[in-house]
């Protein structure tokens, strides 16, 4: 393999940079609490505790709640027309799915798993850029040929995370994110809820990583393919056999 130019480890070194920032991006999505996002309302027409439309500003902020939750916790304050003080929750969400069986647990245990599948695959894709970016590896896994594929795993594990999310919420989620007490109270978050900050870190991951993907293909390196290194390696040994 030639030796690399400064502009190459200089790009190399880049796609290491961006494998650490959407390695932190996976790491915050996973450990914040924002990737559900609501503001739940109380029905409360319905019991006839007082009437509030829309337009009505006296009890605009009243019987009004927000909720959001993450792929382990969550919090939520509502309000039932006695203010908020003191109605502050915190909120286990795989409590959530063992008491209501508030959502599809292998849809979110598949998003779980896949997001850290990405994080996981994020620090081989560095290691390897780093080493792209200080050296000239002999075996192909290790130079430009395993950057493609490191980045791409990791882009396709962290897409996935997404794909798997975006079906937890629209099938369940997005229909109610309250729990069935919450819902016995007329309470109701249908149409209220939006994916938050939490879900748009992974996404901004899984862009970075097919950013890597194109800082690769525009280094300039000539990519060898397996077969041909696996020749290469063969004849050498035949060489060093005859002497």
């Amino acid at each position: 393999m030639k030796s690399k130019t400064k502009k190459q480890r200089g790009i190399y070194f880049l796609t290491f940079i961006v494998c650490v920032a959407c390695m932190s991006l996976l790491g915050a999505a996973l450990g914040t609490d924002y990737w559900v996002v609501s503001n739940p309302r109380r029905e409360v027409e319905q019991v006839g505790v007082v009437e509030v439309n829309d337009m009505d500003t006296s009890y605009g902020e009243r019987f009004r709640g927000t909720l959001h939750l993450g792929l382990f916790s969550g919090h939520k304050v509502f309000d039932s027309g006695f203010g908020t003080a003191g109605r502050a929750q915190d909120l286990n969400v795989v409590r959530l799915y063992v008491d209501t069986g508030l959502f599809n647990y292998s849809l979110w245990i598949t998003t779980v798993i896949f997001a850290c599948i990405a994080v996981l695959w994020g620090l081989v894709a560095a290691i390897f850029a780093l080493i792209n970016a200080t050296s000239n590896p002999i075996e192909t896994i290790t130079g430009p040929m395993g950057l493609y594929l490191w980045n791409g795993i990791a882009c396709l594990v962290s897409l996935l995370s997404v794909i798997m999310f975006i079906a937890l919420f629209y099938k369940d989620i997005n229909k109610s994110a309250l729990t069935i007490a919450d819902r016995q109270n007329l309470w109701t978050s249908k149409d209220l809820t939006h994916v938050g900050v939490s879900f748009w870190m992974i996404v901004a991951a899984t862009i970075g990583f097919a950013v890597n993907v194109c800082l690769v293909a525009v280094s300039g390196i000539q990519v060898k393919p397996m077969s041909q290194t696996t020749a290469v390696n063969e004849k050498s040994m035949d060489t060093v056999i005859m002497y």
